[in-house]
């Protein structure tokens, strides 16, 4: 299995960290709840583990690969209708990402912030007059400013860099 760990000016060395093992379970549903109101369903439980030592890289056998979340959730809700004659919606979508290690355990300092457990609601509206469709939405509703994920090296300065949710946005389409 390879993983890249980031170096210095932005460069990525890439190790072959040897045996790994990956198990878990995956659903998705897509419904009917009436004739209007569509679920949208998606989960995974997966636990991706080393199946022996990376010595090299402070790996033990059994400690979780970086980068991977046990736990992952995707639900959303759309209600249609209409408003006149033209066709309408509104729709809610939920995601949740568990937390995660950047690094394996064993390298990670006492005080090291962890990536995942974060969840992001957005919304929107829209319909569509004769051909043209317009939406207003809202991504990331509740403005969580999570991280989705850190470095495991460090930049020029000395310090890790690490990517947060996007922040709350509002926006048209047409």
């Amino acid at each position: 299995l390879p993983l890249s760990i980031g170096a210095t000016y932005g460069s990525a060395i890439f190790f072959n960290i040897g045996k790994s093992k990956v198990e878990g379970v995956e659903l998705e549903l897509q419904t009917l709840l009436s004739d209007d109101l569509i679920l949208h369903l998606s989960s995974s439980y997966i636990e991706a583990v080393l199946a022996e030592d990376a010595i090299s890289l402070g790996g033990e056998k059994g400690e979780s690969l970086p980068g991977s979340a046990d736990f992952n959730l995707s639900l959303g809700l759309e209600y249609q209708f209409n408003v006149a004659e033209y066709a309408s919606y509104i729709r809610a979508d939920y995601g949740y990402v568990d937390e995660f290690e950047h690094e394996f355990k064993t390298n990670l300092p006492d005080e090291d912030p962890v990536a995942g457990g974060y969840s992001t609601l957005n919304v929107k509206a829209g319909v569509e007059v004769n051909d043209i469709s317009v939406d207003l939405f809202v991504k990331n509703l509740t403005n969580s400013d999570k991280f989705t994920w850190i470095d495991n090296a460090t930049n020029n300065f000395g310090s890790g860099r690490a990517y947060r949710q996007k922040p709350r946005t509002v926006g048209i389409n047409v």
